[in-house]
């Protein structure tokens, strides 16, 4: 196998952590390290017949695979009886996209059944555009032979393009702008980023709902975190390893599992009350 280093992808931006989880989704096949800098950027390695890029280009699902989508069925606002038959389709069709979104497991007088909450990674956008129309959007931008940009994005040369993305990059808010300016985007970070929250459902206990890594409401600071690792993990391995850590961090840290090193979320604060603006910055935790 091959080591190609992706410095674009760097694990204190959440966004290039995801993307990079989003290409051992997209290829099952391809590991998935980060290197042991002050800034972790990802390595993968993979068998070297061909360019990841090109592969990468070739899996990812076009503008129509993502309209046939069970979750591009789904309205920003969605009813108990919209989201179970959305389940049953998703089952029929081994199709995971509604649980990228929403859930119905949650319960008491914040729990409201004809508006379903979402997941941290599915933040309210402007006009009520949904999670699906987001990524349809970004996937659009890429055109018909996006080889060249998902290479330029891997190597942090990527051009962004004037788009909200799926709506919680924190690059693309411009510093210091007024809410009504244009967000820019890289579009093949926010598809790769989609493809990794396969890993990340919106799940409940029956009382509160909440997506997968997420300890708390997207709005208070450190409710997800994210590791990084050593070893070169496969997208199974990547699962299995979030699981032990997001069920005991601290038994993690004192655990010899390669992960040497974890980012929490610092939310984007509004320029004032009325700012609709969602994003995601990060710090770094001792580890």
């Amino acid at each position: 196998m091959v080591e190609e280093p992706a410095p674009g992808l760097c694990a204190d931006w959440l966004n290039g952590w995801l993307a990079a989880v989003g290409v051992t989704v997209l290829l099952p096949d391809v590991l998935l390290s980060w290197s042991q800098e002050p800034v972790p950027c990802a390595a993968f390695r993979h068998a070297g017949d061909r360019p990841l890029a090109e592969r990468i280009a070739e899996t990812l699902p076009n503008e129509d695979a993502l309209r046939r989508s069970v979750l591009a069925q789904l309205g920003r606002k969605v009813d108990l009886d919209s989201f179970h038959a959305a389940a049953e389709q998703s089952r029929a069709r081994c199709d995971p996209t509604a649980a990228l979104s929403v859930s119905d497991l949650g319960s008491g007088k914040r729990f409201k059944p004809h508006d379903l909450p979402h997941g941290g990674f599915d933040p309210g956008a402007p006009q009520g555009t949904t999670l699906a129309t987001r990524v349809i959007k970004c996937r659009g931008l890429l055109g018909q032979n996006p080889v060249q940009r998902i290479g330029d994005t891997l190597e942090g040369a990527a051009v962004r393009e004037n788009a909200n993305g799926l709506g919680f990059d924190i690059r693309r808010i411009s510093s210091g702008v007024q809410p009504g300016a244009d967000k820019v985007v890289d579009p093949a970070i926010e598809c790769l980023c989609f493809a990794a929250l396969e890993i990340f459902p919106v799940r409940g206990n029956g009382h509160q709902v909440l997506q997968r890594g997420w300890s708390k409401e997207a709005w208070r600071r450190g409710a997800f975190v994210w590791p990084v690792w050593a070893d070169p993990l496969d997208r199974w391995s990547i699962d299995a390893l979030l699981d032990c850590f997001y069920a005991d961090p601290r038994q993690c840290g004192r655990a010899s599992i390669g992960i040497h090193g974890v980012f929490a979320d610092v939310p984007y604060r509004g320029t004032g009350s009325s700012d609709p603006t969602r994003g995601y910055g990060s710090e770094r935790l001792v580890w």
